[in-house]
């Protein structure tokens, strides 16, 4: 079972941009589909896109053609909101779906009950129109647009990592509720708002390792302990690892703890001096953490077969704190301990690219790392600056963003097909792009 995500416009699209052309509408909603991409297929899940990043824009039968060909179960197409080209109030998020159609009202409707619970901002209801992507389609098909970029408070927020995975959110739940297939898996969605200590992890070895070397490029290689037995046990151990980023000062230490403790999370100090719990291998030390975090997560007994390390699991109120934010006041005095993992370490270490490193099998000798290769320099070519300016077309009586660059002016393929109700066909052997009327 295929869904498909369309996430709107392209880099080079005509005037999809903020007033102050801080943002491109493409930016946001190409981040948004690729993080429920990402999502959906944690889950197991079949899903394909419209459009990859760094794409130009695609005409929008094209669109719907991939999304027919794969025949898939829904259509989403994800997109930022305008009004004017100019900063105004008009602010908020809605949902369209075809006239007339039954399957794309009750889909609007669940992606409608998502909106309104993740987004804090206007709602402006569900409404019907003769979009393309929405009239030929041949599976239920919905348009969501999240926010206003022409919204000087929404432009902000478009920006920020949280309200595009919150966004995110709201597609994949939409997706799961409609198809009736939540997966093998769940996917990491945030319980209301706070992020709950039991799920499928979602950061990579890869931006977990370039997240603590930019902080302490001697730190040691442990990532992939915390990410295997986080798999095995089911818990966030990429959390768990931004957590031990917070108690060891990115594995610098200098406080109570000392390094030779294996013990990464301050288990057992309470201050005064006091070192806390010792380890014999970081493994150890690890499994602990990620079995105390379980405690208090859950009060379900430890996966079948598993050995109790953590010498304080027995002294944890079961399942008091299901959610990272709850750690506060009680893995740490700090009533802001919890909040602060999630806020200001877990979301910095998302902002890292992803970066190949193969996990080692357990139990292996984990070393340090080696000097990288050192990559060949690159040859840039001379970069010419262009002149810009953001316009307006005329074509038949309708005024359309367009661009001008270097004295060409360039208009969106889908605005001419949304607005003139034409479909585009690519010529191959002539390079050219004609119109035809629906």
């Amino acid at each position: 079972m295929t869904s498909c995500l369309d996430p709107g416009h392209g880099y080079n699209t005509a005037g999809k941009r903020s007033p102050d052309g801080s943002l491109l509408e493409y930016e946001f909603n190409q981040a948004v589909a690729d993080i429920a991409e990402r999502m959906l297929r944690q889950r197991g899940k079949d899903v394909v896109l419209t459009k990859k990043k760094g794409d130009p824009d695609v005409p929008l039968g094209t669109r719907c053609k991939i999304a027919n060909n794969e025949k898939a179960k829904c259509f989403i197409s994800i997109h930022a909101n305008a009004h004017l080209n100019t900063w105004s109030n008009a602010g908020g998020f809605e949902v369209y779906h075809f006239p007339g159609s039954n399957t794309g009202r009750k889909l609007a409707e669940i992606a409608h009950k998502h909106l309104r619970q993740k987004l804090k901002i206007r709602d402006r209801g569900i409404k019907q129109a003769n979009f393309a992507v929405l009239r030929e389609t041949n599976m239920p098909a919905i348009l969501i647009e999240f926010a206003f970029f022409t919204n000087q408070e929404e432009c902000a927020l478009l920006k920020t990592d949280a309200f595009r995975e919150a966004c995110a959110e709201v597609v994949v739940l939409t997706e799961i509720e409609y198809t009736g297939d939540p997966g093998k898996a769940a996917a990491p969605v945030s319980n209301g708002n706070k992020m709950p200590i039991i799920g499928k992890q979602y950061l990579t070895a890869g931006q977990l390792d370039a997240y603590v070397r930019s902080k302490n490029p001697n730190a040691p290689d442990l990532v992939d302990y915390y990410l295997k037995l986080g798999d095995e046990m089911g818990i966030r151990g990429d959390i768990a690892f931004c957590q031990s980023c917070k108690e060891t000062k990115f594995f610098k230490f200098g406080g109570d703890v000392l390094p030779e403790q294996n013990n990464f999370a301050g288990i057992g100090t309470t201050g005064g001096g006091v070192r806390g719990a010792y380890f014999d291998t970081p493994r150890q030390g690890i499994l602990a953490q990620l079995q105390h975090l379980w405690a208090y997560a859950t009060k379900d007994p430890l996966p079948a077969g598993m050995e109790v390390i953590d010498p304080r699991f027995d002294l944890v109120s079961r399942g008091s704190a299901p959610c990272w934010e709850d750690l506060s006041g009680k893995w740490a005095t700090d009533p802001g301990y919890g909040r602060s993992i999630i806020h200001d370490f877990y979301a910095e270490a998302k902002s890292f690219p992803d970066t190949s490193r193969v996990p080692k099998e357990d139990g292996a000798e984990i070393e340090e790392p080696g000097p990288s290769p050192q990559p060949l320099p690159e040859v840039k070519k001379a970069e010419k600056k262009q002149k810009v300016l953001h316009t307006a077309a005329i074509i038949e009586g309708q005024a359309l963003p367009a661009v001008v660059i270097e004295g060409k002016g360039y208009v969106g393929v889908s605005d001419i097909e949304n607005y003139l109700d034409l479909n585009a066909l690519w010529d191959k052997k002539n390079s050219v792009i004609m119109f035809l009327r629906r």
